[in-house]
């Protein structure tokens, strides 16, 4: 069983051809009319399903081709369309010879349950190919014109909102493409910020200069954009640096105290977004590089802190060791001047603790029991 399929679509092609050669049967294959015409009268085909809307000759105009060829007219001729579905479309197929009006998408089990009774009514003798209920006349060409230019006013519709919904994608990506950028010029700047305050030997002044400089490029208008921080008096600020009405603030506030600011400005007024000109992205930016010159501060008055604690405790070590160097001398200073006294008294002399253990002889006690001190 050979099939002729006929659309101008490839992907309907392929998973038309793909599912008819799965169940076994031949397939070859033409994307127009004219095409599957040339086909058949060459190489003929046991069974034609063809689309509706293609170009060169639709499937209308082959329909009514194949009926009025003597040599063609005996074959079955099936219509599966996606665009030609409504009831007046298949009243016209029927009109001019086809056999079946199927419209996709269908389910490939229901297609292949339908064409495989098609063929079995065909080999019983209960289809017999459709007699056109109307020829190629002025009606026919008519009623056809009609539902073309229908269908091509619809497809035009179709094609507008598809290209409206098309710009409009174009539009959106081209926004969100945007909104990346800014978004990754946002993180380097919060990046190059952390690298900056992870630098130990640098003074504050560098730190805030280093910083500030990195705050242009990451905002929207980077050419018309300048900034500065304030800090215990002190400024830093970029070259271009100059006050302007159209400014984003963030305080440094550091043990709820506030100890400077991170200050935003354009030099050109630019239109409304979320907050003046500035983007809702670019507060939580100024927000984060203050809060990172927080954290930067609290460690750096930490560290103080424990040099502070740690310089005391040297000083509190050096003089507790000069007490306790004072206060050994001293001890040996009384023991020298007890081991005298112990050896200028004649009697014999031994003390006790309360385990009467004894902890100190004289002389004269070791002369006395004849034994020496270190003995006992």
């Amino acid at each position: 069983m050979k099939i002729l399929i006929v659309d101008d679509e490839a992907e309907n092609l392929y998973m038309l051809e793909t599912l008819l050669k799965s169940n076994g049967y031949e397939v070859v294959s033409a994307v127009n009319g004219a095409e599957a015409l040339e086909n058949l009268r060459s190489e003929g085909a046991d069974m034609i399903i063809s689309d509706i809307l293609m170009p060169v000759m639709d499937g209308f105009q082959l329909c009514q081709e194949v009926r009025a060829d003597e040599t063609l007219k005996h074959i079955p001729f099936i219509f599966y369309t996606g665009t030609y579905t409504d009831e007046k479309d298949e009243e016209l197929a029927l009109k001019i010879g086809a056999d079946k009006f199927l419209r996709k998408p269908m389910e490939p089990d229901e297609f292949i349950r339908i064409i495989q009774g098609v063929i079995r009514d065909v080999e019983e003798g209960k289809l017999r190919p459709q007699e056109p209920a109307l020829r190629k006349t002025e009606e026919t060409f008519q009623l056809y014109s009609e539902l073309l230019v229908k269908k091509l006013e619809k497809k035009m519709l179709d094609l507008e909102k598809e290209i409206t919904e098309r710009a409009q994608t174009e539009e959106d990506l081209k926004k969100k493409t945007h909104d990346l950028g800014e978004r990754v010029k946002e993180l380097n700047c919060l990046y190059e910020s952390s690298k900056i305050i992870e630098k130990h030997d640098a003074s504050m002044e560098e730190i805030t200069q280093e910083i500030v400089n990195l705050l242009p490029p990451a905002w929207q208008y980077q050419e018309i954009t300048c900034a500065r921080i304030i800090m215990a008096g002190q400024e830093s600020r970029t070259e271009n640096f100059k006050e302007s009405a159209w400014k984003q603030a963030n305080d440094i506030i550091v043990h709820n105290e506030r100890i400077g600011t991170v200050e935003v400005y354009y030099m050109e007024e630019k239109p409304e977004m979320d907050e003046g000109p500035f983007l809702k992205e670019e507060r939580s930016l100024i927000g984060a590089v203050a809060e990172k010159i927080v954290k930067y501060v609290e460690r750096k008055q930490a560290e103080e802190k424990i040099k502070e604690y740690s310089q005391n405790l040297e000083h509190m070590v050096e003089e507790r060791t000069g007490e306790l160097n004072r206060a050994l001398y001293d001890m040996e200073e009384a023991r020298d001047r007890i081991d005298a006294i112990l050896k200028s008294v004649a009697d014999g002399l031994i003390v006790t603790d309360i385990y009467n253990k004894i902890i100190l002889m004289n002389r004269a006690a070791e002369d006395l029991l004849n034994v020496r001190f270190s003995e006992v």
